[in-house]
């Protein structure tokens, strides 16, 4: 719930895309201004990085000399009342068995966030540049030391923080939707409020207590250290921290999560659509050209092995995740930290119902995942190429808005997810595909194709249809996004069979 609604809060704040949402409340306490926090950068090139708040502070790391004591600006940032809402309705008819059956469902994720008045603390920055020239890094520190490794790890501190200034409760109500036919799932609606009594009421089936004081969001500057622990504040966007190459006591890539799929890897688009070597994907572009194929099938190839009652198990268990954001995100959290030969925060899954608690273990034992270490400090491990196919289709999943994954859900239920894998692989030199191919035939159905048509839309994909014609274009800057559909579609059909 916390991590939702600061997630949310920075969306609708921070346009300019400065601010990093506190993702656990148990790291505000920690989060104090020069403090350090770990970069992590991840594997797959739609990733965004992770965080990761640490218990020492810039102090705690620097070579002999006074302590620096940075000057603190405070200030009003603002009172926030922000609502929010994303919902997708869709109507359908699908055949089951011998006859027609009328099928509505509708999906909605409400957040109504009321902070009240928040204030801003953040380092007056040209003093620290003073305070810190000529100074150094112990670069034998555990925590310097332990970072560096990595390999795929940079130091931060923390500039600015944006907190509370009186005591919230954020409440999650679990709603039901009217539906009928096939189609059934329920909608969350998280709401913050805040209140100066020292006893918090609330209607919910879970409730969160947030103290003043309490961050919400904070800003960085990434750290480029040297090898004889000099280092510099990377203060522009295109000055990225690190530790230097010539430093690092063992090459890149000695450990499996230090390989990096990069987008021109998986995504080599015609270099007529995009010319100029241009790495983003163009608007206009049909599908076949991103020619991801090939690549997508190798990464998830390890599924496809799997003896067909796990995948059909596996299978069961993703859909029913698709209309809870929150289990996706804890389990791609899961097994990125797996990946990185980390230990996972099991605990974690204890904020969620047992049911979603359960589909999570269940599903990472399906994936020859032990569990069943609560005490030990020992990372988790299980089969190396399996835990990466299966974080490579998670992280997809998590990467797809939420109405995206709520459609995606809906065209499962109508049976269609093959067509539109099929729509997604095979070549068309401008997008256009007949609708007399059997495989795709089913967007004949005006009703079914609307809802694809949805999906797509979502993944900056135009799906539209002609007489005897479909046809599938990128739109204008689509990012990633088309790609990142490609894997999802591609996991389903594997864990499906019909790959």
């Amino acid at each position: 719930m916390f991590a939702n609604s600061t997630k949310q809060f920075v969306k609708e704040i921070d346009t300019g895309g400065r601010l990093i949402p506190l993702s656990r409340l148990n790291d505000s306490d920690r989060l104090h201004l020069l403090g350090l926090v770990r970069k992590k950068k991840r594997l797959f090139f739609w990733q965004k990085p992770r965080y990761f708040p640490t218990s020492f502070t810039l102090n705690d790391v620097l070579t002999e000399g006074d302590p620096i004591r940075p000057v603190v600006e405070e200030s009003d940032f603002t009172t926030f009342e922000g609502s929010y809402e994303d919902s997708f309705a869709a109507d359908a008819e699908a055949n089951v068995l011998d006859g027609k059956v009328g099928a509505n469902g509708k999906r909605s994720i409400k957040v109504k966030s009321s902070f009240g008045l928040l204030k801003r603390r953040e380092v007056n920055v040209p003093q620290l540049l003073t305070a810190v020239q000529n100074r150094k890094i112990n670069v034998n520190h555990p925590l310097v030391q332990q970072t560096r490794e990595h390999g795929n790890e940079v130091l931060c501190i923390v500039r600015e923080k944006i907190l509370t200034t009186q005591k919230c409760s954020i409440s999650e109500h679990d709603e039901g939707t009217s539906c009928s036919g096939m189609l059934g799932f329920n909608k969350p609606s998280i709401k913050v409020s805040v209140t100066e009594r020292e006893s918090i009421r609330h209607g919910s089936d879970v409730g969160l207590e947030i103290p003043a004081e309490t961050a919400l969001a904070y800003c960085i500057i990434e750290l480029d250290v040297f090898c004889d622990g000099g280092f510099e504040l990377c203060l522009l966007p295109d000055k990225p921290g690190s530790f230097r190459k010539e430093c690092m006591k063992k090459p890149l890539g000695q450990n499996t999560h230090e390989v990096e799929v990069d987008a021109a890897t998986l995504c080599k688009t015609n270099s007529e659509c995009c010319p100029g070597g241009q790495k983003d994907i163009c608007g206009g572009t049909p599908l076949s050209a991103l020619e991801a194929w090939p690549e997508i099938k190798e990464y998830l190839k390890p599924l496809a092995d799997l003896p067909k009652d796990r995948r059909s198990k596996l299978n069961k268990i993703c859909y029913e995740m698709l209309f809870n954001g929150e289990q996706i995100t804890l389990l791609e959290d899961i097994l990125d930290s797996i990946s990185s030969e980390e230990k996972p925060d099991m605990a974690q899954l204890k904020d969620l119902e047992p049911s979603k608690e359960k589909s999570i273990t269940d599903l990472l034992h399906l994936l020859d995942v032990g569990t069943d270490q609560p005490n030990s400090d020992e990372p988790i491990s299980g089969n190396e190429e399996l835990l990466k196919s299966s974080y490579f289709f998670i992280s997809a999943m998590e990467e797809m808005p939420d109405a995206g994954l709520a459609v995606l859900g809906i065209c499962h239920e109508l049976q269609i997810l093959p067509s539109l894998t099929h729509l997604m692989t095979i070549s068309s030199e401008h997008g256009l595909y007949s609708l007399e191919d059997p495989a795709i035939s089913a967007f004949k159905d005006e009703w079914k194709f609307k809802v694809a048509q949805r999906l797509f839309s979502l993944s900056k994909v135009n799906l539209e249809v002609f007489e005897s014609t479909v046809k599938a274009t990128t739109m204008e800057k689509p990012g990633f996004l088309p790609v990142i559909l490609c894997v999802v579609l591609y996991g389903f059909a594997v864990l499906r069979e019909d790959a």
